[in-house]
C-alpha cells in the first residue's frame, strides 16, 4: 500500500491515459482538466512521454487527429482512458460532447511505432456506444487495460458503471454489473502476474485502494494507498500497468548473488547514494568477473584497493550523500576468506546522518584473518539505504527501498623476499610459453602453474618438485591449448610448512582486440556502429553520459567479421560527449560519441 514517486510533469496539474512500454521502457500519457476552471479542453490533443531511461518527458505529437487521424470530438484527449500491450499503445477518446446528445460512439486506438519511436500504424481497436443521443450516457471512460489478449474497460458511468471484457482475437464482449452496486469501476491496473485491479476512490473526497478485480464484477478488499505518509483522495487520473522501478544491482561475479535468492538491488534515490554521482537505471543484474558492470557511476570509493594477507586491518574510505532528512545505514561485506559468498560475519556497518554535503566515511574491519592467496582477487560490497529499512549484516543480497550498492575488487598482495618466483609469458603462435625462475628454492616442495581466462577461476596446468635447497632453477611449459582472447598464468610456490607463494598474474592476448567504430562521429540523429568481431556471441552496448548515467541500452548478437547496426534515437540526446561501451563474454570495447545539435 505504499506509492512512490515514478517522475513529475511540471507542465501540467492532471494527467490521465498512463500506458507503460516494458521493453523500451517510455510512460505514454495525455494531459486533463486544462480548460478554463479545470475544465476539459477540447482544444488539448497532445500525447505525451516519459523516458525512464532518461528521466525526460517529451511530445509524442502535438495533435492526434492532424498527424494520426483520430478523432477527438469535444473532449480532446482529456477524458479517456489508455493502456500498452504487446508493442503498441492503445489511446481511447470519449465520444460525447458532454450533454449526452451526440449518439457517437466512445473509440480505443491502436498505435504502432517504428524503431525510431514515431507511431505509424493507427486502427481501430474497440468502440462502444458513448450516449443515446437523448440525453442519456451509455459509457464514460474509467481506463483500460489489456491482458493475455482480453482487453478489460472499467466503465465509470454514475450509477450505471459496468465491467466489460473483450477479447480482442475472437471479438467476443462480456460484461458484469458491479456486485455489490455500491462499487466504482475506476482505474485499471495490471501487475507483472496478470492480476487486474480498481484503482482510486468511488468520488472527489473518498480515499483511494488498490484492490484486486475477480474478473466477475466483484473485487477484493484491500488498504488505502499512501504516498509519502499522506493518503491522497479522489477518482484518480489513471492507474496503468506494472513497471520495474528505477534499480540499481549489484556487479560482483555471480557467486554473491546466487541463483534462485533475490540479488542485491534497491531503488534509485537522488537524496542517497554512494560516491559523487547517482546510480543509473539497470533493468537486469550486470555480473562481471571484476566488479566492473555497473561502468563509472560507481565511484563510492576511487582507486585500486591493495591489502595483505594473514592478520590485517582494513579501512576503505567512502563518499556517502544522504540529504534524507533522517539517518541512513552503510554495511560493507569484504570476502576475506575467499569463498565467493559475502557472510554477514563479514559485514561492517556505520550509521550515516543526514546532510547537505558529500560526507567522508571510514569503514573498519579490524585484524581480521586475510586468507585470500597473495596475487589473488577478492571483492567488496557496500549497501546504502535509510536506516528505517532495517538493513544489516544478514543483508548482503535482498532489495531495499532506496539507496545504493556498490561493488569493488580488492587485491591481496605482499612485499615478495628476495627467493620469490619470476613468471616470463610469451605467445608462440596460438600457444603460450611458460617460463619461472627461482634464484632460491630453500624451504619449496613443489611449483603449480595455473591458468585462467578471468582471473578469478584457475585450474592446474603443470606440477614440478622443487629442490627445497639454495638453489636456482628454471622451469618450462608449453600451454597449446589456451583456448580464448585473453588468458592468464600463475605460479603456485608450496612451502614446506603449507603456505603458498605466488608469482604475479600475467596475461597474453592470442587475437588482436576487436574494434569498435561510430560513423558519423560527431552525430546528430542517426549513427551507425560498426564492430570487428573475433569471438561471435550476444552482447551488451550501453550509451553513458560522463557522469556514468546510462542513457542507452541494446541487446546484441554478434557474429565473427563485421557486425554493423544502426541507432535512430540519438536525437533523444543532449549535445555531449558519452562513452559507447560493448560488453560480451570474453571482453569490453569502449569508444567515444559526440553528439552535437
Amino acid at each position: 500500500g505504499k506509492g512512490q514517486l515514478l517522475f513529475t510533469e511540471s507542465g501540467g496539474n492532471h494527467i490521465n491515459s498512463c500506458a507503460y512500454d516494458p521493453v523500451r521502457h517510455l510512460v505514454y500519457f495525455t494531459y486533463t482538466l486544462t480548460g478554463a476552471g479545470g475544465s476539459l479542453n477540447q482544444n488539448d490533443k497532445t500525447l505525451r512521454r516519459y523516458d525512464y531511461n532518461l528521466d525526460t518527458v517529451g511530445v509524442v505529437t502535438a495533435d492526434v487527429h492532424a498527424t494520426l487521424g483520430i478523432p477527438t470530438f469535444e473532449e480532446g484527449v482529456e477524458s479517456a482512458a489508455g493502456c500498452f500491450f504487446n508493442g503498441s499503445l492503445y489511446l481511447g477518446c470519449e465520444g460525447t460532447d458532454g450533454g449526452q446528445t451526440s449518439g457517437r460512439k466512445s473509440i480505443l486506438w491502436k498505435i504502432d511505432f517504428n524503431a525510431s519511436y514515431v507511431p505509424t500504424t493507427v486502427s481501430q481497436a474497440y468502440a462502444t456506444p458513448a450516449d443515446n443521443g437523448a440525453g442519456t450516457m451509455l459509457h464514460d471512460w474509467g481506463d483500460v487495460g489489456i491482458n493475455n489478449g482480453i482487453l478489460y474497460d472499467f466503465d465509470a458511468t454514475a450509477a450505471a458503471g459496468y465491467f466489460y471484457h473483450k477479447d480482442l482475437l475472437s471479438g467476443n464482449l462480456s460484461g458484469f454489473s458491479p456486485s455489490p452496486s455500491t462499487i466504482n469501476p475506476r482505474q485499471t491496473g495490471i501487475d507483472y502476474n496478470g492480476n487486474i485491479y480498481n484503482v482510486g476512490g468511488a468520488n472527489s473526497s473518498s480515499s483511494g485502494s488498490i484492490v484486486k478485480y475477480n474478473l466477475n464484477g466483484t473485487v477484493n478488499t484491500g488498504p488505502t494507498i499512501t504516498i509519502d505518509g499522506v493518503t491522497p483522495t479522489g477518482n484518480w487520473g489513471d492507474a496503468g500497468e506494472a513497471f520495474l522501478p528505477k534499480t540499481d544491482f549489484g556487479d560482483a561475479p555471480a557467486t554473491y548473488d546466487p541463483a534462485g535468492s533475490d540479488p542485491a538491488t534497491t531503488e534509485e534515490d537522488d537524496s542517497l547514494h554512494l560516491g559523487v554521482s547517482r546510480p543509473g537505471v539497470e533493468w537486469v543484474k550486470k555480473t562481471s568477473s571484476d566488479a566492473t558492470g555497473d561502468g563509472a557511476e560507481e565511484d563510492g570509493i576511487t582507486g585500486s584497493m591493495v591489502v595483505g594477507r594473514g592478520t590485517i586491518t582494513f579501512v576503505p574510505t567512502i563518499k556517502v550523500y544522504n540529504h534524507t532528512g533522517s539517518n541512513a545505514t552503510l554495511v560493507g561485506w569484504f570476502d576475506y576468506n575467499g569463498d565467493g559468498v559475502f557472510q554477514a560475519s563479514e559485514g561492517r556497518s556505520v550509521t550515516v546522518p543526514s546532510s547537505a554535503s558529500l560526507q567522508t566515511i571510514n569503514l573498519p574491519w579490524t585484524a581480521i584473518n586475510n586468507t585470500v592467496p597473495l596475487n589473488r582477487y577478492t571483492f567488496l560490497r557496500l549497501r546504502l539505504t535509510s536506516a528505517s529499512n532495517g538493513m544489516t549484516t544478514s543483508n548482503p543480497t535482498g532489495y531495499f527501498a532506496n539507496g545504493e550498492v556498490e561493488d569493488y575488487e580488492v587485491y591481496v598482495t605482499t612485499t615478495l623476499p628476495i627467493n620469490n618466483i619470476e613468471l616470463i609469458a610469451q605467445k608462440k603462435g596460438n600457444t603460450s610459453l611458460l617460463v619461472w625462475k627461482i634464484n632460491d628454492q630453500t624451504g619449496y616442495n613443489e611449483y603449480v602453474l595455473e591458468r585462467s581466462t578471468d582471473r578469478i577461476n584457475w585450474q592446474t596446468l603443470s606440477t614440478e618438485p622443487a629442490s627445497g635447497t639454495n638453489t636456482s632453477g628454471t622451469f618450462m611449459f608449453n600451454d597449446s591449448k589456451p583456448g580464448n582472447i585473453a588468458v592468464y598464468y600463475c605460479v603456485k610456490g608450496i612451502v614446506n610448512t603449507g603456505e603458498f607463494k605466488y608469482s604475479e598474474i600475467k596475461g597474453i592476448y592470442f587475437q588482436a582486440p576487436s574494434s569498435l567504430t561510430v560513423l558519423p562521429n560527431p552525430v546528430r540523429n542517426n549513427a551507425s556502429f560498426r564492430l570487428e568481431c573475433n569471438n561471435p556471441g550476444l552482447a551488451i552496448m550501453d550509451i553513458l553520459d560522463f557522469s556514468g548515467r546510462k542513457v542507452y541500452q541494446q541487446n546484441l548478437s554478434l557474429q565473427k567479421g563485421k557486425n554493423e547496426w544502426t541507432v535512430n534515437t540519438l536525437q533523444k540526446l543532449n549535445s555531449g560527449l558519452y562513452r559507447v561501451r560493448i560488453q560480451s563474454n570474453n571482453e569490453i570495447l569502449t569508444t567515444t560519441l559526440v553528439i552535437t545539435k
